[in-house]
């Protein structure tokens, strides 16, 4: 028998982690093996033979092999939490290009992928998709919008906007955030004058107001020491001030669709009702317009986020069946193969994000509002949540957080049941636009530039309703043009469609196959947009 305790205390020894000093679990297990041995040097081998005795042996041995398992696995996980392994990770981060995906991992005991979010060192706007959301008006935006031959003459333009910066919507429960200012700051803009000027002509602007303005319960312009939930930033207007000089040049400057005078009559926008959209449209005008007089700027009140209008579409704004389209296209993206993948990494990010800013897993279910209060960080070049450990929020953190986010909107763009929700959303707005255009062709009357100030949710279905490729969740002033031309040489009427100042005409729904030097026959976006369409689609669902 003393072999057999021998044995046993040999056992005991492999399984420790070499070098390690003893814990509490190795103390258990010193003990357990105590009893065990001395339990089998008591009991006479001839009993040992009997089955009755035999069974309970094997149950006894079955026990503590479970508890020398689980003991194990529980070692193993705080083993691979405090084990860093310094001189992989700083090769790593010298070999890195701060425009690369810096990935860390280390392997669990049942395989799973864990990534160290901490180790990054990145500045947050570095990374292309956290830079593509935040937007940041670093410098002019450029893109293609009034870029085309002689032979075209710009007759029509609507613009699609989303807001700009804004203070996070979303708090974490119980999450203190920093205070983050709404003022302007117009410093870094000093070689741009009309940017420079911004807050003196504003500051006016307000003052003249008239006080039977239909938004007077709103500033012109951020103005909070402090934002409150969801306000425009200073960083927000300059966004839509550049946006709007970036037009004026095309289609003030090179295409004359206004002039001096009667842009008062030529210039209409629309703004749904909440502070962040007026403030960008007065903005995006200011940047627009060669005049700024607020007496004069023809601003409207939309009843709602799609911009649909009852008395101009007569009743065809929705139908029924149209949520439930929209929730079983959420329904079918979630029972994606890839989509459970994506949720697995994101246990994994949740962990580490509830390590750091002290929250139970259950406050951190979903991707969307923890994006939404934490990116105002990176935007903002703000230093990020830490906890007493100094692990912090990091740029790989806020990367993660957009996977699940873009996996579920290019699912969603992709889906027969959402682009059927999109088109009916967005019907309205798309009737009232090729509405105006063919007064534009019949008698030219109407206002030629057009204004839409809404939010993610007006520029992501609009997005989806035309297919375009690009189906990612909106950064902050992204923008869909519609421009429409006349031909001089045949005399025929032509559009083109922009997505922040990309022409993507030949990826439009109604276009494809049909384009010919980026432009496309007008009565094709008319047909999309025809009632007939809209009753199909309603009922289709």
């Amino acid at each position: 028998m003393c072999s057999i305790r021998h044995l046993t205390f040999r056992f005991l020894m492999h399984l420790r982690v070499g070098g390690k000093k003893k814990n509490k679990c190795h103390v258990v297990w010193m003990k357990l093996a105590h009893s065990i041995t001395a339990m089998i040097h008591h009991i006479r081998l001839r009993r040992l033979l009997s089955l009755k005795n035999v069974i309970i042996f094997g149950i006894l041995t079955l026990v503590f092999i479970f508890f020398i398992l689980a003991f194990s696995n529980e070692l193993y996980k705080h083993d691979s939490k405090s084990v860093i392994y310094k001189h992989n990770l700083i090769s790593q981060l010298r070999k890195s290009n701060l425009n690369d995906v810096v990935h860390f991992k280390n392997s669990g005991s049942n395989g799973d992928e864990k990534i160290l979010y901490h180790k990054d060192t990145r500045p947050p706007l570095t990374v292309p998709r956290i830079a593509k959301y935040c937007n940041p008006p670093n410098s002019q935006p450029m893109g293609d919008e009034g870029v085309v031959s002689d032979d075209y003459k710009l007759i029509n333009v609507h613009v699609v906007i989303r807001h700009g910066d804004r203070s996070p919507i979303s708090r974490l429960p119980g999450f203190q955030r920093e205070d983050m200012s709404c003022l302007l700051d117009v410093s870094q803009f000093s070689h741009i004058p009309k940017v420079a000027n911004y807050p003196h002509v504003i500051a006016t602007a307000s003052e003249e107001r008239s006080k039977d303005n239909s938004f007077k319960r709103w500033s012109v312009y951020p103005s909070h020491t402090i934002c409150a939930d969801g306000q425009l930033t200073g960083r927000g207007a300059i966004q839509q001030i550049l946006n709007g000089i970036h037009y004026s040049e095309r289609y003030f400057h090179q295409h004359q669709l206004f002039d001096a005078t009667n842009w008062p009559k030529k210039v209409v926008a629309y703004s749904t009702e909440v502070s962040r959209t007026y403030q960008s449209a007065v903005a995006f005008l200011y940047g627009l317009l060669p005049s700024f007089e607020i007496g004069k700027i023809n601003l409207k009140h939309a009843s709602n986020i799609n911009f649909c209008e009852e008395k101009i579409v007569h009743g065809a704004c929705t139908c029924p069946g149209v949520d439930t389209a929209r929730n079983r296209a959420g329904r079918e993206c979630r029972m994606e193969p890839g989509y459970a993948v994506i949720m697995k990494r994101y246990s994994h990010l949740v962990d580490h994000i509830s390590e750091v800013v002290n929250l139970k897993a259950k406050d951190l279910q979903y991707p969307s509002p923890i994006m939404d209060s934490l990116t105002g960080y990176a935007c903002h070049n703000m230093p990020p949540p830490c906890n007493a450990n100094n692990t912090c929020i990091t740029a790989k953190t806020l990367e993660a957080i957009w996977e699940p986010i873009d996996y579920q909107s290019s699912c969603l763009n992709r889906n027969e049941n959402y682009k059927k929700f999109s088109k009916i959303a967005m019907h309205g707005l798309i009737y009232r636009i090729v509405l105006e255009l063919n007064i534009a062709i019949e008698n030219g009357t109407n206002p030629a530039f057009h204004l839409y100030s809404g939010h993610d949710t007006t520029v992501s279905p609009l997005i989806s309703a035309l297919e375009l490729e690009d189906g990612v969740w909106p950064g902050y002033a992204s923008r869909i043009v519609f421009e429409l031309y006349k031909k001089q040489s045949t005399g025929e009427h032509v559009i083109r469609i922009l997505q922040n100042g990309r022409v993507v005409t030949k990826e439009s729904i109604f276009c494809r196959g049909k384009t010919k030097d980026g432009f496309c026959n007008f009565e094709n976006l008319k047909d999309f947009a025809s009632r007939d369409n809209f009753v199909s689609l309603c009922e289709s669902l």
